[in-house]
This record gives C-alpha cells, structure tokens and sequence, in this order.
C-alpha cells in the first residue's frame, strides 16, 4: 500500500496502471549530450540526442552505422520528431574505404534497347504542357511591346499613332496582361500608356500574363521538369527571371532601356525554342511541350487579328505592317509583294498560309499531328475529343476564302473574319481543357500516360 501522504492523483494513477499494464511504456529519463549549434547569431550549446537503427537480419538484429541527430531545444525535456527539432549531419568515420553499394544492375549486363513511349508520368506532361504554353505567352507579349515601343520612339513614322492604337487594343484582348486606361486613342495618352500600361505588361507580377508573370511561371514549372531539360535550357529560364526584376516603383525606365531589353528577351527566348526542336527526342516530353507552344501561339496571333483586322481603320497600312512585324513574317512578305501593303496578303500569310511558323494554320497542322499521336484506343471507329477539336478548326481555316473574309460591310467591320477567328477563341482552349481533362488529370493518383486509353 503507498503511504497515505501520497496525492490523490499519483494514487489514481497507480490504479490506472494496474488496471491496463500494457497500455504504459516506462523510460528512465537521461541526460542529454551538447552539441554546437548556430542560432542566427551565434554558436550555442544545445541538447542532441542520436536516434540509431536497428535491423533484422537472419543472425538476429544488426546495428547499423550512424543515425539521426535530433537538435532538442533548451526549454524542452525531450526530443522528438516532431515540434521544433531540427536536425544535424550525422558522419560515421571509417578506417579503410568503403565498398560501393548500388541497386542498378552490373555493367556487364547487355542492356535492352528501346525508343520512348508513353509510359510518362502524367504530372510531369502537364508541367510541360504549360511550360510550352508559358514560353510562348511570354514571347508573343514580348514581340508584341517591342512593336508599339518602337511606335513610340518613333514619331515621325507615318500612321504610327493609329497602329500602336490598333497594338494597345490587342495588348488589352490578352486578357488581363494590363492595367486599364483611359481612351487609346488619344494622343495625350501615349506617354501614360507608357507609364500605366507598357511597363507593367512587362514587369508588374500582379498581372496574370504580364512578361515577369509569364517568366515566373515558366521558371516555376521548369524547376519540376529539370531532369527532362538540358542544362542549357535550364539557364536560359533562370537569366530570363533576372532580367525581368519587379516592376520599380518610379517607372523611369526610359524608352531605349526598355527595347534593348525586350530584344534580348526575343533571342533568349527563341534560343529555348531552338533547343526544345533541336535537342529533345520525339517521344512524350516533346509533344506536350510543343503542344502546349502550339496552343498558346494560336491563341496569341488570333487575338492579334482580331484586335487589329475586324474593324477596317482608315491607316490600315501601317497596322499591317505593325501585324507582320510582330508576326516575324516581315522578310517572307517582303519577298512576295515587295512593299504593297494589303489586307488579304497579310491575313493569308498570318492565318491560311501553312508554310509560315507564325501563321495559325501551321499550328493547328502540327496540333493535329500531335494529338493523333497521343495514347487512345485505337479500335475504336470514333476521333476523340481532341481530335475533333483539331479537324473542326483545320477545316474551318482551310476552306476559309480569303478575300471574302477581308470584305468589310456597311458600318466597316470584317464580319465573316471576326465569326472565324472568335470560333477559333472558343475552340484553342476547349482543345486545352480536353487535353488536361484526358491525360493530364491529378484527381486521381498520379499514373502513367500509358494507362490512358
């Protein structure tokens, strides 16, 4: 019996024990031993305690070498796993070298040969996906500031005023990629516009699509796919987020300043396209990187046409000659109809010519071409979702006429060309959601795309 001076609650205690011996662990308390350990400021001495492993083996249990450090703080009696230990490297020195152990097979075993295929995870296509997508939304915005800038510092250029109008409009149509301002069209906005719209599209992160958001995304996701990008690839990306520092709160970042930069952006940006067509193997990793390019350069140079060609302006010569400057398709006009500027030879050139990279139907041929490659039942007599997606747009560009889509009506708008290109607005990302939606789905656990059928 314990003594009667013993409290009331050790005796409860002692009852509870008792009565269900095996639900209680003893442990003698130990002193711990100290270690250095850097606090912020500091070097100061603080509990550790080494956690060892023990294994079984056929000839009983085995020690093994080293442990885990545990890092208890000063006011804490014990350590644990959890709460706010940290943790230190544990070295275990040995007397004579350590023979190497791997899990991979000898290197005289005869390797099997194969090619890619789809056993991919499915996590690491949609990271790849939108890496292609946020390259290209970053380059496409690029072109785009670096031709209204070029309308700025120079002001003499004719109709100059009324392209980077019809330019600032289609800046707008990329959904939020800039702040809103008042009337374009005046003159006394150009140098607002500056100011308020330009270079927050280049460098503000609280807009979606502005160049920095657009870089840090890529950077973002290319941090989660590095062991399918070239070393080369990888810094790329990361010059690219250096350059583009947020957005300086005074804007006096002159003109000049800003064009050089945005050239550079350009060629550092098609020299990681150039290694994504040059360098990677045609297999999965490929595909959806390119497809996710192919979706985003359609998108971008639509709602460039539909901005700029829908309503028929007055200046109309200079607005195209800001469209084939963006769309990189100066050179190539050039040499098909010197300097006439005209509508239907640049819609042509920009939309229905699958010869030109740029145009949107070259980007739909190779969408088309990547979406039958991915994995489906291939028994089945019925095109998927992406597929019909593809064929509807293909065929719709292609019969498309041309001249009757640069004929104007009554009140100066290309109607049968806005009906085209705002069909083409609504099925690009249709064709993104069925493609996310089919083999790039996380709802479930993360599986290979070889699975999908």
């Amino acid at each position: 019996m314990l003594p009667a001076r013993v409290p009331v609650e050790r005796q409860q205690f002692v009852t509870q024990i008792r009565a269900r011996p095996y639900a209680y662990a003893a442990q003698q308390s130990m002193p711990l031993s100290h270690l250095p350990v850097w606090d912020g400021t500091s070097m100061q001495p603080q509990p550790t305690v080494l956690r060892a492993y023990v294994v079984a083996t056929q000839d009983g249990y085995m020690v093994m070498p080293g442990g885990l450090t545990r890092v208890v703080s000063a006011d804490r009696p014990v350590a644990s796993l959890q709460g706010d230990c940290g943790s230190k490297d544990t070295w275990v020195l040995s007397t004579r070298p350590i023979e190497p152990m791997s899990l991979l097979p000898p290197a005289d075993q005869p390797i099997v040969l194969r090619r890619s295929g789809y056993a991919f995870p499915s996590r690491a296509a949609d990271n790849l996906f939108w890496m292609g997508r946020y390259a290209e939304r970053a380059e496409g915005v690029v072109r785009l500031l670096r031709s209204m800038m070029v309308r700025l510092a120079d002001e003499s250029k004719p109709g100059g005023g009324a392209a980077f109008a019809m330019l600032l409009r289609a800046l707008h149509a990329t959904r939020d990629s800039v702040a809103p301002l008042g009337d374009a069209h005046d003159d006394d906005s150009v140098p607002t516009s500056y100011t308020q719209v330009l270079l927050p599209a280049m460098f503000d992160g609280a807009l979606s699509n502005s160049v920095r958001t657009s870089l840090h995304n890529l950077h973002h996701v290319s941090a989660l796919v590095r062991d399918y990008m070239t070393l080369e690839s990888w810094r790329i990306v990361t010059q690219l987020i250096e350059h583009f520092t947020p957005f300086p709160g005074d804007g006096q970042i002159h003109i000049g300043a800003a064009l050089d930069l945005l050239n550079h952006a350009i060629m550092i940006l098609s020299a990681f396209s150039g290694l994504g067509s040059e360098n990677m193997i045609r297999g999965p990793e490929w595909h959806f990187l390119d497809m996710g390019r192919r979706i985003e350069r359609a998108l971008h140079m639509t709602f460039l046409l539909q901005s700029t060609l829908v309503e028929i302006n007055e200046q109309e010569s200079s607005v195209l000659d800001a469209l084939l400057e963006v769309g990189d398709s100066v050179i190539t006009y050039r040499t098909r109809y010197l300097t006439r500027l005209q509508c239907a030879p640049v819609l042509d050139l920009l939309l229905t010519d699958d010869t030109n990279p740029r145009a949107v139907i070259y980007q739909l041929v190779e969408l088309a071409s990547h979406v039958e490659r991915l994995p489906h039942d291939r028994g089945m007599p019925s095109l998927t979702p992406a597929e019909r997606f593809t064929l509807r747009m293909l065929t719709a560009v292609r019969l498309a006429q041309v001249d009757r889509l640069c004929q104007g009506d009554s009140s100066g708008r290309r109607e049968q060309l806005d009906t085209l290109l705002r069909q083409l607005l609504m099925d690009l990302p249709a064709l993104s959601d069925t493609i996310t939606h089919h083999y790039l789905s996380h709802a479930e656990p993360s599986r290979h795309l070889a699975q999908h059928t």
